[in-house]
Parts: C-alpha cells; structure tokens; sequence
C-alpha cells in the first residue's frame, strides 16, 4: 500500500515537473525567437558594413593595379593610351571616394541615431537624413543635431505652456449648466416636474 502511494506521489511529481518544463520551455522559446531576431539583424548589418568595406577594398586594389599601369602606359609614348589609362584611374578613384562617403555617412547616422535614442526621442529615417546630409562634416553634424534638440525642446516647452494655459476640467466631467429652479417653475406637467427634481435632487 505505501509503495502504491509513493508511485502515485512521484508520478503526481513527475507530472508537476513535466509541466515546470513546459512553461520554461515556452519562455525560453519567446526568448529565443527574440535573440534569433536581433542576431539577425545584428548579421545583416554586419553584412551590408561588411559589403561596404570589401568594395571599398576592391576599389582600392582597382586603383593600385591602374596606377601601376599608369605607370607603364607614360613609358610607352602612345598617347592615346594614356587618355584611356587615365579616365580608368579617375573613375576608379571617384568609386572609391564614394564609397569612403557612405561609410563615414552611415557611421555618422548610426551615431546621431543612437544619441537621441538615447536622449529618449526616436527619430525617423528621413529626419536623420535632413541631420547628416550626404558630403557633410563632423562639425555640421554637431550643428544640425543641435539645432532639431532646440527645436524639439521648443515645440515640447510650447505644448507645455499651451497645456497648462487651458481650462481645467469639472469635476463631473460635464458641460451641461448647473440646475436652474427657474427652469422648474416653467414646466406645467406635473410629471415632468417630479422627474426633473429626481435628476437634480442632490441640487435642492
């Protein structure tokens, strides 16, 4: 008899244990399709830097390797060839500059992006493209962040004061007038006048 009650209790244990099982395992798996979500952005990110900086690198062996034929192109006295050499190189060079460009642009947006995250405002994609627009500095970056944080904190300031300048609320939450007695004396039926004074009873 009491190793039949022990089975039950253990099994009754065991069950109770299969369940503390289950409801980890739906948490850990919510957790998990959380962190698999941000790796996969966090990878995509990573991935798009990482394009950016291979072409970059390309570009730059592109430049190198047309330098050196550049080179051997002003041995030759062939003029024409030089022409063509040199509109190569150019290009080349112009891609590479481009390339630095969105580097630092979108090292730039990240940031500017992260501070005012930071400062508890989210702002959108094509505010941040007004902030750090393309060909721009460190220094007018600083500027224009500084000059949408005045803007900002003006429009909150001017909501504020507006806010406070409106009228404050009843307590009862309604715009109907106050109960006149006038109004009372105005109503013939008798009826009327006894459901007018229940209404406002609290009034009398």
């Amino acid at each position: 008899m009491e190793d039949e009650n022990k089975q039950v209790t253990d099994q009754e244990n065991g069950l109770d244990v299969k369940k503390d099982n289950i409801s980890k395992t739906k948490s850990e798996a919510t957790v998990t399709e959380q962190i698999e979500k941000m790796r996969k952005r966090i990878d995509r990110e990573s991935n798009q830097k990482n394009q950016y900086k291979q072409q970059l690198e390309d570009s730059q062996k592109q430049i190198e390797t047309l330098t050196e034929k550049l080179k051997s192109v002003r041995n030759d006295e062939e003029g024409n060839d030089k022409k063509n050499n040199n509109s190569d190189l150019d290009k080349a060079i112009s891609e590479n500059e481009k390339l630095k460009a969105q580097l630092i642009r979108r090292d730039q947006m990240d940031t500017v992006s992260q501070q005012f995250n930071e400062a508890g405002v989210v702002v959108p994609k094509d505010i941040l493209n007004l902030v750090v627009p393309a060909g721009i500095n460190e220094k007018q970056v600083s500027t224009n962040m500084k000059a949408l944080s005045s803007f900002y904190d003006a429009i909150v300031k001017q909501v504020k004061k507006e806010f406070l300048k409106s009228e404050t609320p009843r307590v009862n939450g309604n715009d109907n007038k106050p109960f006149d007695r006038s109004e009372l004396r105005k109503i013939d039926d008798p009826a009327k006048r006894v459901q007018l004074i229940k209404e406002h009873l609290d009034e009398f």
